[in-house]
């Protein structure tokens, strides 16, 4: 009977570890905790069944169960129980005593997690200790929820982040609400009443805040609540992001302006995320222009890109229209059309100053604004004549989703209707807000290409998708910035201008890519990242050609041009600059308060060219050369002016410096030298551009690839490097298996070179290498190319 006891206990045993995943964290625990106690007991009854066997039935019903009570608070007799054991054989023997010697710590975490569950500011308490990263949402709705759902599938199930929901009060009204909680709850999550504003970080611990409610105006609030009451409530973090949702264009300065006492702490990142903004441009990423295009990519071809409606959206779409379609021997036309275009003209015009500015060779693109009810008769005239006949991209946002629908169905109809016996395919992109409408409306038209693909877009669901905060472009924008920081020699905190910037030249990339054949058009969405990472390795595996480099150099520099003036900057004369330089006491390319940009010039055009040399950054040019110094084109000479000016002020430096050192004795110090100012080139990067990120990409990739053979999470999520590699030794070990994969990759003698400076620094600085997080090795590793 002793030894059936003990194997019905293993049986007990066996069944607590399966526990499935289906119920709530706390209710698992209490099942586990329920059969653990089971195989425990069983165990003290096979001990007192060997230790008196005089004993009746409910005699050792009895005192076993309190044998296995006593075992939970460690009040019990485990060299009894072990050697009465003993006689059953060794294996019994040991599993008894690993099972007794683990009652007490299963009986403690039951205890915590129902305490937990019964007062949730004990849970946060505890969790947050027991975690790698805190994420504090500012609500809990339909898009926080789905929020917090695809990072922590992106973070992985054994991450140990820690999603906590703050606010939670004003959802305990209504019944799916209350439902909402207890799914929260169910997955781990951690549900407070408490506003974000009073969720103090009791651990050292990374932290991100999600502020991401539905009122833009309640997440601006808290976002600035943060700003003024850091030493009380997140004080402890050693890193933290701020994401703050908003569409307001006015947003970015003030929440800078409300943070920039921490401007020059590395560890404090604030981010803004304008969902309709993001929206858009996965919807031109996963949907490209190019897609329209009837020439290839080496022929000349104008086209139109039409757009209904004149809301957020629509101001949206023109904006990024406007730069995105900056495509190499392509030119844009866009028509823009409503009944009131006009006020959405002068509000255009407004915004953006130089609108119809060109690069000094073409115009950006050709603008139309026709005031014009989609839905009149007027309009169905006007599709049949050109450029509407031809058009190939629409969007529609009139405001409702029934008329967006409406106005869609009628245009696809109309379209196939007028190119009947053509070889015409057209998309007509439309907002669809609703969540179950979207998902209807694809499943209905999915594989519809018979002449026109309607496609809606723009729901809840994608407002506050994930890929909004994470995703390729993201991967693209950060490889970006750190490329132009690393060229400028200064690492500084990742502001929003920077950041906006590079997720626009991140976009781009594929347009780049299909405009020197490397990326072929028509791809669907699922294939288009492994296409762009493939396009990627064959630009860099392609035969040197200057020419084909130089003309996506030009493209870069019209896209950025053309982005520049979508976001209301404007040009100014070098002369004017220059002298606002000196005034100012410092050398800047951008002046914010004013809106002007010195770069926002003309770049000598997609043919090769003569660019600066080393003998060409000399001030004396003009005289010497007078004939090359009147070659420059527009950006070369900012580059040479600009360069000049630097040397300016490094001069007097210097000067100041020495007349300093010389009047205290020339005994204070060491003698002062001069700096050398680094060489702006900026047409150079702008040529050099695409193959930094495919360089610097395919690194990355190696990285991952060597991750997931590894068995380990993706090196972006939110693990330390402690989890990935326990020890010093395990570290170089981990660079090194690094190195061997790039090396055996094919990398370049340069990355090669690079990277064994890394794992020189990672020897001879071990501290440092002790605290390094894997994000902050990927990028190190990232930044060796």
């Amino acid at each position: 009977m002793s030894l059936f006891c003990v194997i019905f206990s293993m049986v007990a045993m066996a069944i607590a570890f399966a526990q499935n995943v289906r119920h709530g964290q706390t209710h698992r625990m209490i099942r586990f905790t329920g059969w653990y106690f089971l195989a425990v007991f069983l165990v003290n009854l096979a001990s007192q069944r060997l230790t008196y066997p005089q004993m009746t039935p409910w005699d050792l019903f009895f005192y076993g169960m309190i044998a296995a009570l006593q075992s939970f608070t460690l009040d019990a007799s485990y060299d009894v129980i072990s050697q009465a054991i003993y006689t059953e054989g060794a294996f019994a023997y040991l599993y008894s005593t690993l099972i007794l010697m683990c009652a007490p710590i299963v009986g403690g975490a039951a205890v915590l997690n129902i305490l937990a569950d019964i007062f949730p500011e004990f849970r946060y308490w505890y969790k947050t200790y027991l975690c790698r990263r805190v994420v504090i949402f500012s609500s809990l709705d339909d898009n926080t929820f789905g929020l917090a759902a695809e990072m922590a599938s992106e973070a992985g199930r054994h991450s140990s982040v820690r999603i906590v929901f703050a606010n939670t009060a004003a959802n305990e009204g209504e019944e799916d609400e209350r439902n909402q909680i207890e799914e929260a709850r169910r997955r781990g999550w951690i549900c407070l009443k408490d506003g974000i504003g009073e969720l103090k970080l009791n651990w050292r611990r990374p932290l991100s805040y999600v502020l991401a409610r539905e009122d833009e105006e309640r997440n601006l609030q808290d976002a600035l609540q943060l700003a003024s009451h850091r030493e009380g409530l997140w004080s402890r973090a050693t890193d933290t992001e701020i994401w703050v949702y908003t569409h307001d264009s006015s947003a970015p300065e003030l929440l800078e302006q409300a943070f920039s006492r921490y401007r020059e702490e590395k560890t404090i990142r604030l981010r803004m995320i304008s969902p309709v903004t993001m929206t858009v441009y996965r919807l031109l990423s996963e949907y490209p222009l190019y897609d329209a295009f009837v020439r290839g990519p080496q022929q000349e071809e104008a086209y139109t890109v039409a757009i209904l409606g004149t809301d957020a959206w629509a101001e949206n779409l023109f904006r990024t229209v406007y730069w995105c379609g900056q495509i190499l021997n392509k030119h844009l036309n866009i028509h823009l059309i409503s009944p009131d275009a006009e006020r959405f003209a002068r509000h255009i015009h407004a915004q953006i100053p130089e609108l119809e500015e060109n690069d000094g060779r073409e115009a950006y693109c050709q603008i139309a604004f026709e005031a014009l009810d989609p839905e009149s008769e007027a309009f169905e005239a006007r599709l049949m004549q050109q450029p509407l006949r031809d058009c190939r991209i629409w969007y529609v946002s009139l405001g409702a989703d029934r008329r967006n629908i409406a106005v869609a169905m009628a245009l696809g109809r109309r379209l196939r209707a007028i190119h009947l016996t053509e070889s015409f395919h057209g998309w007509v992109h439309y907002v669809v807000n609703n969540n179950a409408l979207t998902a209807s409306l694809q499943a209905w038209q999915a594989g519809s290409r018979d002449g026109c693909t309607l496609h809606p877009f723009g729901s809840v669901q994608d407002l506050y998708s994930g890929s909004n905060q994470w995703g390729i472009l993201h991967d693209f924008a950060w490889m970006i910035n750190n490329a132009w920081q690393e060229k400028k020699g200064e690492f500084s905190a990742e502001n929003e201008y920077k950041r906006r910037s590079s997720l626009a030249a991140a976009l781009h990339i594929q347009y780049k890519l299909y405009s020197g054949g490397f990326l072929a058009p028509n791809l669907c969405p699922e294939q288009l990242p492994l296409k762009i990472r493939e396009s990627l390795h064959l630009y860099l595996q392609a035969p040197a050609d200057q020419a084909r480099d130089y003309a996506i150099g030009y493209n870069e520099h019209r896209r950025w041009n053309a982005y520049m003036r979508s976001s209301g900057y404007r040009s100014v004369l070098l002369a004017d600059w220059v002298e606002f330089c000196r005034n100012k006491g410092e050398v800047t390319s951008r002046d914010k308060a004013s809106g002007l940009h010195v770069c926002l010039t003309d770049f000598a055009g997609p043919e090769p060219v003569s660019r600066l040399k080393d003998q060409d950054w000399e001030a004396d040019l003009p005289q010497r050369d007078p004939v090359r110094f009147a070659q420059l084109d527009g950006l070369d000479r900012v580059s040479w002016q600009l360069h000049q000016l630097k040397e300016e002020f490094a001069q007097s430096r210097y000067e100041q410096a020495l007349s300093a050192w010389r009047a205290g004795g020339e005994k204070s110090e060491e003698k002062p030298t001069r700096e050398q100012p680094w060489k702006d080139d900026y047409k150079m990067y702008d040529i050099q551009a695409l193959r930094e990120v495919a360089e610097k990409y395919e690194i990355y990739s190696i990285i991952e690839e060597w991750a997931r053979e590894n068995g380990r999470q993706k090196l972006r999520a939110y693990l330390s490097l402690r989890e990935l590699a326990p020890g010093r030794k395990d570290r170089l070990a981990l660079l090194d298996a690094l190195r061997g994969k790039i090396n055996s990759k094919g990398a370049g003698p340069e990355a090669q070179k690079q990277l064994a400076q890394l794992y020189a620094w990672a020897e001879t600085e071990p501290e440092a290498l002790e605290t390094l997080t894997v994000e902050q090795l990927t990028k190190r590793l990232a930044l060796a190319v």
